[in-house]
């Protein structure tokens, strides 16, 4: 999903990506929407206990933990079948490398599975879009809403957006930092409110630990089209900060 750049290049890819016409963007329902789905559909139905069940703004939390007889496998493809069939989500199982998982060299991952939720064959790039099932805890996290409204957009300038987006790290890197850049559909993880979901540009700019001072990474995240009367902040107003 990463890919490596110097500065001076991140503009002629993010042209490159906009070989095709721009994707739209598409109001989100809300988590009612997604809440009422499940708890109709099997095997969610059949829990009984419904304070298993943890609703956030944008997702759901399910505790497995002492349901005998569940097969934690079936759940999980029934919340990616679920997607499919309330937003029409192609489930892809995502593959996350050490670095990105943040996982530690000799210490077990609590990650089970997980299934990255695409959108007209595009990945998310933010932390939601994702269904989560947690080996040791016995848990499933699902972090994605059903889209409502599509909106049609202009891609924005590409230089334009990768003059932002350097600005966003002070206009230039210094020896030993690494930028990167993905392209895709932001979603907000399950506890974060969202209400418009775009295609985006994520740009990483991070650097890894000398041994003696601790490593650090800083996102920024910028719209990749332009939309009729709407910012184009709108939907990733606060996902710029430290990652």
């Amino acid at each position: 999903m990463w890919e490596h750049f110097e500065p001076s290049l991140l503009g002629d890819w993010m042209a490159r990506s906009q070989h095709r016409d721009a994707p739209e963007a598409y109001e989100l329902r809300p988590t009612s929407y997604l809440r009422e789905a499940m708890l109709s559909a099997k095997p969610f139905s059949l829990v009984g206990d419904e304070s298993r069940f943890r609703w956030t703004v944008g997702g759901m939390h399910l505790r497995l933990r002492g349901l005998d007889g569940w097969v934690d496998s079936a759940v999980t493809d029934a919340v990616v079948r679920l997607a499919a069939e309330l937003d029409g989500r192609q489930a892809i199982k995502g593959e996350m490398g050490l670095e990105e998982s943040g996982a530690f060299l000799g210490v077990r991952s609590a990650l089970g599975e997980e299934y990255w939720l695409h959108v007209n064959d595009i990945a998310p790039v933010g932390p939601g879009g994702r269904v989560t099932y947690y080996r040791s805890a016995r848990s499933l996290e699902v972090a994605f809403h059903a889209r409502g409204r599509s909106l049609r957009g202009r891609w924005r300038n590409p230089r334009t957006v990768a003059r932002e987006a350097l600005a966003a790290f002070g206009g230039e890197l210094i020896s030993g930092e690494r930028l990167r850049a993905a392209f895709g559909y932001y979603e907000a993880a399950g506890y974060e409110p969202q209400d418009l979901m775009r295609p985006v540009y994520v740009v990483l700019v991070d650097q890894h630990s000398d041994g003696e001072n601790p490593g650090w990474r800083l996102a920024s995240v910028h719209a990749a089209t332009d939309l009729d009367d709407t910012p184009p902040t709108a939907g990733i107003e606060s996902v710029t900060g430290c990652a």
